[in-house]
Order: C-alpha cells, then structure tokens, then sequence
C-alpha cells in the first residue's frame, strides 16, 4: 500500500512539474545543471580510469598499488584540465582571426557605390559586436534536446565581471561567422544556448549567388531541422517563404517563376536554386545582416498557386553535437 501511495506521490509531482510555466522551470532546470555538470563533465575521465584499471590488473590476481592509482588519477585529471585550458586558447585564438579578418575586409573595401557601401555596413556592424564577444565554455547537454540546445558557463555573473552586458536573452551564438543560435536564458552562472535546430527558432536570411559582388535575390526565413533527427544526415534546415516580391536596396521585385524583373528588363534569373549561399538579412532583429547561415541543398517545386519557395538548407556548422566552445555576440538591442 505505502509502494502505491509512494507512485502516485511521484506521478503527481511529475504533473505538477510539467504544468509549470517556463519563467518557473528556467532556474529549476539551472540548478540542475549546476548540480550534474561536474559529473557530466568527468565522466568521460572516470571511463578512462576505469578502463586502465582493467588494462592494469590482470586475472592473475596483481593490482596496482593505491599510491600508483592516485598518481595516475591526478594524471588524468591534469592532462583534461590541460586539454580544456588548450581548447579555450584555440576557441580564442580563432575568435581574434575572425576579428582580424573582419578588420581586413574593411580596409580592402574601396569602392564607394551603393552596393559596396551597403557591404561595408555589414562588415562594420559585425566587426563592431565581435569586438565585445566573449568565449564560453559548453558545460552541459540536456537528453532530451541534445541537437536543439546546450548550457554555457556564462551568465549574470559574468556581465558583472566585465562592467557591461553581454550575455542576455537573445544574444546571437556563432561559431567563426557561422551562426548557431540564440541565448534563451540567462542565469547567475549559466545560460542555456538554443540552436537554429531547434523547430521554434525562425529567422530571417536572404539567398546570395556568386562570390565578390554577389547577386542578392529571394528572401524567407530558416526554421529548425526539416527530419526528425534519427534521419538527417548532418543539419538539414527547413527554408519557408522565398520569394522577391518587393523592390528593396538590392534591386527590383522579380517574378516567382521567371525570375525576370518587374522593370523592362528581359533577364530572368532564377531567385533560389542548390547551391547558393543562405545569409542573415537583419531584418529579425535578432542577428547582424551577412553571418552565414548555410547553403541551399534542395528546391522544392512550386505549388500550385503557391506564392513562395520551400527549400532544404544545409546548416554552415553541420555538427553541433561535438560543439564544446561558442562565441556569444552582445544582443542587437543592447547595442
């Protein structure tokens, strides 16, 4: 009897749990995660011990010594602090490339037409949240959304650190000049990152062809992973609503099948087709105009009577689940 009234306790606790809201279960869950982050982190170094334990101890009946095997254990232990402090070296080594090279791409733009001026407002702008990006370390994955969200060792604590505010809700997640997502929320020492895997995060990109003086032609929006995730191969976005039906400082509005110009122009030129380059627009508020998004792998054909394209999109980072650093840009709003 106490075994049955013990179950339902525990189905009704889990019931109340899940019909909290979000602003309730948010620092339920960074708690947890404070609390299974350490040993999530070593586990994988506990393997390893265990493993050369195995490898040390034969059937015959030898074992190696206690003060051997704590000796080795602070080993392992170094050796995984040395290969973390590495990682964060490189994931900041690469985060002042990818500065340096926004800088270069500047000075070499000198031409003064629109077109180049538009560019170079791009570049300016994400040469200008770069330089108040910070590193942060992945700590933690959930089960149950291994693909679509992570935690980081980042959080209100370390806005404090550095006098200003860099990590809030909705600062973009990138990786180079790829874009991986969001930050969702926001906790003393930790925030939880949201990916553009994940089928609730839409975004607003635009189809580029051609490298140098790109052509700039339909726009629509990404949305998370198209196949359930034992089926994709890689990161496979889904493209929603590409069309050009309005003239915009890239050029004039261009019909959804011909791809000819609204203007007098004969040339018709198709406004989405596998292989052109996928980029931020800027227009969602969320992220700067120009990070990559990814690349265009399949164009499904029109509906009939549709009035806009659907698309496969092959995400720039393809492999989000061995992702152990990320760069965290300043929100758009607070900038």
């Amino acid at each position: 009897m106490i075994r049955r009234y013990g179950y339902i306790f525990l189905a009704l606790s889990l019931l109340v749990i899940l019909s909290l809201p979000e602003k309730a279960t948010n620092p339920l869950r960074s708690a947890a995660v404070a609390g299974v982050t350490p040993s999530w982190r070593y586990f994988s170094l506990l393997k390893e011990l265990c493993v050369h334990i195995l490898t040390v101890w034969p059937s015959g009946g030898y074992h190696t010594p206690p003060q051997v095997a704590k000796e080795l254990e602070m080993l392992k232990l170094e050796n995984y602090q040395l290969k973390s402090q590495l990682e964060l070296l490189k994931a900041e080594l690469h985060l002042e490339k990818v500065i340096g090279e926004r800088a270069d791409l500047l000075m070499q733009m000198t031409e003064a037409d629109a077109y180049a001026l538009r560019r170079k407002e791009e570049v300016f702008r994400q040469l200008e949240l770069y330089s108040h990006a910070i590193t942060a370390r992945v700590i933690f994955r959930e089960t149950g959304a291994w693909k679509s969200s992570v935690w980081v060792n980042v959080g209100e604590a370390t806005n404090r650190r550095l006098k200003t505010r860099i990590v809030e809700k909705n600062s973009p997640v990138v990786l180079g000049t790829n874009v991986l997502g969001l930050i969702d929320y926001v906790g003393e020492h930790r925030s939880r990152v949201r990916f553009i895997t994940d089928q609730a995060l839409t975004l607003s990109v635009r189809i580029v062809r051609g490298e140098g003086r790109g052509l700039y032609l339909a726009k629509g929006e990404t949305q998370g992973t198209r196949y359930p995730l034992w089926r994709s191969r890689g990161t496979v976005l889904r493209g929603l609503g590409f069309n050009y039906d309005f003239e915009d400082a890239e050029g004039p509005s261009r019909d959804l099948r011909t791809g000819k110009a609204a203007s007098s122009s004969p040339e018709a030129i198709a406004l989405i087709q596998a292989g052109d380059a996928v980029l931020t627009t800027g227009m969602d508020g969320l992220f700067p105009a120009g990070l990559q998004m990814g690349t265009v792998s399949k164009v499904y054909p029109l509906q009939e009577g549709g009035c806009s394209y659907e698309a496969d999109i092959q995400a720039a980072h393809n492999n989000f689940e061995k992702i152990s650093f990320l760069t965290i840009l300043p929100a758009l709003s607070e900038t």
